[in-house]
């Protein structure tokens, strides 16, 4: 067992956690506003679940779309770095 990491493993490990950590916050920020928006309403218009439940399916939308958004990204940089040598070719194609 390996007790002392490479600087790449704990870079990994740093870049792991630092997407967690943003996905996290991707999915509860939503859920928490809205939430506390619906419940605001439902409170000021007695109408008890009803716009806490509106809330909750809109933060649901919109946390999937920012998680979509992201991997999205992740995916087009994981493309671009496992491919350097296609992009350098089509580079030196386009110039000619």
């Amino acid at each position: 067992m390996n007790k002392n990491p490479s600087p790449k493993q704990k870079n990994d490990t740093i870049v792991a956690f630092e997407l967690a950590w943003e996905l996290g916050y991707m999915i509860a920020l939503p859920l928490v506003i809205f939430a506390l928006i619906g419940r605001y309403f439902d409170t000021r218009f007695h109408s008890s679940p009803i716009f806490i439940l509106v809330g909750i399916f809109f933060a649901f939308f919109i946390s999937s779309y920012f998680v979509w958004q992201k991997t999205s990204t992740l995916y087009q940089e994981i493309d671009h770095l496992s491919s350097p040598k296609k992009t350098q070719k089509s580079t030196k194609k386009s110039k000619k």
